[in-house]
């Protein structure tokens, strides 16, 4: 693919915060919300019409023990996981993005360097082209990767438009609000043959888009899954970035020098 078809090129992106925020949780609650409310909504109307109901093979009337011990259990059971489901979900769409990754130079040779949060496991990455740190917070442990092919499988996994010049299958459309990407990632492994990603590019931009939606969604045996959506923000494009960088990672690249 042409970056220049998208109407910006992230290679005149120098420098920038990136902070990211998972609509996945949100998106799934949300679901189970719709799937369990409508139902605590009908039997609620049935209860309060007092209609007469059928509870194994026999038919219950209002005013029975048996109608009320049965509306008092379903409701209260379907009421609550409902309830949790919408909490989930405002809950998630309420919350804050997080620091994502810190793209800067470094002051001493002037390389690009990429600083990243992977919550996930618990790690901070620092990485450039020629080598990456990789520091557990959990196990207060690192290691030290110098080959370029493992720095590049990398540095395509958390850096979504590096993959962009390698896509073959793809469309663009250019709308008011909107640009949006839909592509089918390298299919040379099975698990991705179905997998298409779609990128929404909003036409806010400052040498590149202030904010990007990602969309992964797989397809397969006939049917159509999202496996996640996530939202991307650009913030400080092209300044110094004001990075606290963790004093483990700090050290071993002073030994560097």
């Amino acid at each position: 693919m042409n970056l220049s078809e998208l109407g910006f090129d992230y290679s005149n992106l120098n420098s920038c915060l990136i902070k990211r925020k998972s609509y996945t949780i949100a998106f799934v609650s949300a679901i189970l919300a719709l799937v369990f409310l409508p139902i605590f909504i009908a039997f609620l109307v049935i209860y309060l019409l007092k209609a007469p109901i059928d509870i194994n093979d026999v038919m219950t009337y209002f005013g029975e023990p048996a109608y009320q011990r049965f509306f008092v259990i379903f409701l209260s059971a379907i009421g609550s996981i409902s309830i949790i489901f919408l909490i989930l979900t405002l809950v998630n769409i309420f919350k804050k993005p997080k620091t994502y990754i810190v793209i800067d130079k470094d002051k001493t040779n002037f390389d690009t360097y990429y600083y990243i949060h992977n919550y996930k496991k618990n790690e901070l990455i620092y990485m450039t082209s020629e080598y990456m740190l990789v520091y557990n917070q959990k196990y207060n442990s690192m290691f030290e990767e110098s080959n370029k092919k493992i720095i590049d499988e990398v540095l395509n996994r958390f850096i979504f438009w590096k993959n962009f010049n390698k896509v073959n299958d793809y469309k663009i459309k250019h709308k008011k609000k909107r640009t949006v990407l839909t592509y089918k990632p390298d299919s040379k492994r099975s698990y991705s043959s179905g997998l298409t990603k779609t990128y929404y590019f909003s036409n806010q931009t400052h040498v590149v888009p202030n904010k990007v939606t990602e969309m992964t969604s797989y397809s397969g045996r006939g049917r159509n899954n999202i496996q996640g959506f996530v939202t991307y923000y650009f913030e400080n494009i092209n300044r110094r970035q004001p990075v606290d960088i963790h004093p483990e990672i700090r050290k071993k690249l002073i030994s560097f020098i």
